[in-house]
Formats: structure tokens, sequence, C-alpha cells
């Protein structure tokens, strides 16, 4: 018997899901407690804050995908799985990228596979560089949020001095179109990761790393 979750309200839509059985909402909890790092971690910290929005987000996929198994970091071609979100998954093919000071499109107009999706809810700055990103804009389908100030990332406030600044949570939803657009205060090269979740199929997330 499928049951029904949702709506889930997020900032560019409402969402409705199919809920985890019991087995594979343990599941969920259990493989998110291994999946970002060592305790004390300040990214563990943010995904243990958005994990409600990450299990809303696991049953919108099942509900988009059909109801497939949730099997976690083990899925067989046709069950769902899910990973820490790589720039693959964003049609990107590293997170170091160069960019001219003002406005630079990262993604336009690309769409999201039919066998994933993704949820966006932070950023961090990988390596020692002084970070020059403090700005981002999405456009999810038709909903364009406004410019979302990353300033105070650079101060890496919290007790890790780790360079990560908090979004509100995003998805993007199996063959939907995004643009994705990063204001950058100098002309650099920078690598400013995406922390986030990817949610799809096994055969989607075995062929994508």
């Amino acid at each position: 018997m499928v049951t029904k979750s949702g709506p889930y309200e997020f900032v560019i839509g409402k969402f409705n899901g199919i809920a985890l059985t019991p087995d594979e909402e343990k599941l969920l909890n259990t493989q998110l407690e291994v999946l970002f790092g060592p305790d004390k971690s300040i990214l563990k910290d943010i995904v243990h804050q958005y994990s409600g929005q990450i299990k809303a987000f696991v049953e919108i996929m099942k509900n988009e995908l059909q109801n497939p198994i949730f099997k976690g970091l083990t899925p067989d071609t046709t069950d769902l799985g899910f990973t820490l979100l790589r720039p693959a998954h964003l049609g990107l093919t590293s997170w170091e990228q160069t960019y001219n000071a003002g406005w630079n499109t990262l993604v336009n107009n690309a769409q999201m596979d039919e066998d994933a999706g993704v949820i966006i809810f932070g950023l961090y700055s990988v390596g020692n560089r002084d970070t020059v990103i403090d700005g981002i804009k999405f456009k999810v389908g038709n909903t364009e949020l406004m410019p979302i100030d990353l300033t105070p990332m650079s101060l890496a406030d919290n007790e890790n001095n780790v360079k990560v600044w908090t979004i509100p949570a995003i998805p993007i939803t199996p063959k939907q179109t995004y643009t994705i657009q990063i204001h950058a205060k100098a002309s650099a090269t920078d690598e400013v990761a995406f922390l986030g979740v990817t949610v799809g199929l096994g055969r989607y997330l075995n062929a994508n790393f």
C-alpha cells in the first residue's frame, strides 16, 4: 500500500511525496550519520539541521520516480539511492571555476536528468585560498529567486573555521530546468563546493561521479 506524504513546501514551491517505509526511514537516518564525515564536523552539523528536508526530498523523489525502493548508499539499477552532491550532478566538471568580477553564469538553463534530482542547502570553500564569491542566484523552472548574500561565508564563523554558509533548501527534481549564477567581488579562480544531496536511481548514481 502506497502512503502519500506532503505537500512539502520549499522556497520554489510545493511538492507531494510517497512516505518512506519504517525500514527505509531507519536506513536513511543511519546512513546520513556516516555520509558526511566525522563527528564535530560543521558540515555534518548542517546536514543534521536539514535532515527533515532531506527526508522530505527523498519522499518527493519516490513520488517523482514511481515509488522505487529506497536502498540508501547501495541501490541496484532501478532502486532509489542517495549520495553527496557532486559537480557532475549539476553538469559541471569541477567545483573550481574562474570568475570575472560581477555576475557569472555557472549553469545556464540546464535540465536535470530524468533519473535524479538534487537538493542544495549550502556552499563551502575548498582549500586555503580566500574566496571571492559573495553572492548566488537560482532560477528553477519558471521560479527565479532573489540574490542570496554569501559574504558571511568568508568569515568562517564556526568552531572549525570552515568557510561555509547555508541557504534555503532548493530542490531540483527530474527533468527540471535550472540556472545558477555566481557573484564574485573580484576576478579570480575559486573553489566553492555546493553542500547538498543527490537522490536518484542506482543506474544514474553509479554512472555519474
